[in-house]
């Protein structure tokens, strides 16, 4: 009777584990899930520098978020910015100014120089300089 049931035990030990399956990991698929990055929205400065000899300036500038700013008779140096996560953007800085007639005989040539920064690093940046009326004016469209 002990050899019997040492027998049906063993059958039924072969039996169990020939209907057990075990499963590889590497038999399961995975659809593993990326975190989507979170982008940093862009900065973007105006600044106009230069020596205007206390000529007022006359500053634009634009872009395709907030449309054209005007600042008119302003002293220079003039700073901006905005924060944009758009893929493309236009970009347009501009600066003029016309010193008075009575200061034009004597007055030393005035100089304007207008950039745009993009995260920290010169975009288009642009230089006038003259006795009589100057403008300088720098734009592109900015791409991620």
């Amino acid at each position: 009777m002990t050899k019997q049931l040492v027998t049906v035990a063993i059958a039924c030990a072969l039996a169990a584990s020939a209907c057990t399956k075990v499963y590889n990991q590497r038999d399961r698929a995975t659809t593993l899930t990326t975190p989507t990055p979170v982008a940093e929205p862009d900065v973007i400065e105006f600044r106009v520098l230069g020596n205007m000899n206390g000529t007022p300036v006359t500053i634009r500038h634009s872009n395709s978020l907030d449309g054209l700013t005007v600042a008119a008779g302003v002293s220079l140096p003039y700073y901006a910015s905005i924060r944009s996560d758009d893929d493309t953007i236009l970009l347009l800085l501009e600066a003029s100014a016309t010193p008075s007639a009575t200061t034009l005989p004597t007055a030393p040539p005035l100089s304007v120089q207008v950039q745009i920064y993009v995260n920290g690093k010169v975009f288009r940046d642009a230089y006038a300089t003259g006795t009589t009326a100057i403008f300088a004016q720098a734009s592109g469209t900015f791409r991620r």
